[in-house]
């Protein structure tokens, strides 16, 4: 299947410029801006002060961090028995594997050596 042709850098710059030409145009009354100028907000909208200088609180951040804390703290009371419980029985697994290898090896020991410390019987 063959590949769209793309248009060339001149011929997308030369649309671009008949836009903002046509743009200009269509707005006369307009005060002739440069061509690099781009619009930006201007406007710096400050919240008026309080009557005792404290800026205005969020109306609704004091319930919104109650809420929080108690979704935060109810989250943590349903899981935290059950990261504890998983802890645990990993922690029990992991001392009884060594409990049971050590075991093991004492044991292989004292044979080996209750072997050897025993007289062999003459053939």
């Amino acid at each position: 299947m063959p590949e769209p042709e793309l248009p060339h850098n001149d011929d997308i710059v030369s649309r671009a410029d008949a836009f903002m030409r046509r743009r200009q145009r269509a707005t006369p009354a307009a005060p002739a801006q440069e061509e690099d100028d781009l619009p930006v907000l201007t406007d710096v909208v400050t919240p008026s002060p309080r009557q005792d200088g404290r800026p205005t609180p969020c109306p609704d951040l004091d319930t919104m961090s109650q809420a929080l804390a108690e979704a935060i703290s109810k989250q943590l009371a349903a899981e935290i028995p059950v990261l504890v419980e998983a802890s645990l029985q990993a922690a029990l697994a992991s001392i009884a594997r060594d409990i049971r290898q050590g075991v093991e090896e004492t044991s292989r020991k004292a044979i080996a050596d209750f072997v050897a410390s025993y007289p062999k019987p003459p053939r």
